[in-house]
């Protein structure tokens, strides 16, 4: 069924691990209350799900959705590898900007495999609520791969990596979120972000859930508004989600020295990691583990994917 999509091996959908689907896929139970409904979003009819599949061969790709990370995928050897994730949330209308960086990608053993034979395509679906996410499965929304003329030229040497492909393209359904990827003014505080990082692993280590839901409140918007969902659904499946990742002991054992923050989309949405390639919330057996991605919600940070 429409979801997290379907992936290969040395596949790491970066937005698609976010706290909103982390927690909006758990089972709905009904925990403490929600905002009163006047502060709450109106309720819609399901909306389309766009899946945007990544397929590769012979090199490695970092892929960016409207400055977004969405996408980063490796090969191992010489077969080809797909991902293919969900992007609702990261659209913009009519203003959706694919980036696609390509590089070399080594073997399980080291070695290099060979970048003349690099390759890359990319789709956009559409597909209805309960459709099965297939290879082709959905209505085609656009499509883009490496022109041939720039393979030939990675075959004779001319072109070396890394290479980058910009694609442009326009989606329906009402879904727009350009406002807050393409036109927020971008927060360039990067020591306000880090600050923020830290209170909210000090609301995660006194087990504050209404204190974390207030956080998560624009992430709680973004998951109704993408695609059609009851509010009340994605609040429930939140702070169950908050309450079960409290409760695997999460691993809260660093501080301002050890986080890794990076800016996105223009520096309208910043990346909570921690130093390493570690991601910002991680159990302590590293079994669940999520990226946090916050933004400036009027006048103040709030995590927003």
């Amino acid at each position: 069924m429409a979801g997290p999509g379907h992936s290969k091996k040395n596949a790491l959908a970066l937005g698609a691990v976010s706290m909103l689907l982390l927690f909006g896929g758990l089972p709905m139970k009904a925990r403490g209350e929600p905002p009163a409904p006047a502060a709450r979003p109106a309720e819609s009819r399901p909306k389309p799900i766009y899946h945007l599949e990544l397929t590769i061969r012979s090199c490695q790709a970092e892929l960016l959705l409207n400055g977004f990370p969405l996408l980063s995928l490796s090969a191992q050897n010489e077969q080809p590898v797909s991902f293919s994730p969900p992007v609702n949330p990261y659209l913009a209308g009519k203003r959706n900007t694919v980036e696609i960086e390509l590089r070399p990608a080594v073997r399980a053993d080291g070695t290099e495999l060979p970048f003349a034979d690099a390759y890359f395509t990319m789709e956009v679906q559409e597909y209805k609520e309960g459709d099965i996410v297939e290879p082709g499965g959905g209505g085609p929304v656009t499509r883009f791969s490496m022109p041939a003329g720039v393979r030939e030229q990675i075959r004779k040497g001319k072109k070396k990596p890394p290479l980058k492909f910009t694609h442009t393209f326009a989606n329906g359904g009402g879904i727009d979120f350009s406002a807050e990827l393409l036109d927020a003014r971008p927060f360039t505080d990067k020591k306000a972000v880090a600050d923020y990082a830290v209170h909210l692993r000090d609301l995660m280590a006194k087990g504050d859930l209404d204190g974390l839901m207030a956080e998560y409140e624009s992430t709680i918007r973004v998951g109704a508004e993408a695609y059609g969902n009851p509010y009340q659904k994605i609040w429930n499946n939140t702070r169950d989600g908050l309450a079960r990742f409290i409760k695997r002991m999460p691993d809260l054992a660093f501080g301002p020295a050890d986080l890794d923050l990076h800016p996105w989309c223009g520096g309208r949405i910043w990346q909570l990691s921690r130093k390493g390639g570690k991601e910002f919330l991680r159990t302590a057996d590293g079994r669940t583990r999520a990226m946090v991605f916050v933004g400036s919600r009027d006048g103040k940070l709030r995590v927003v994917r």
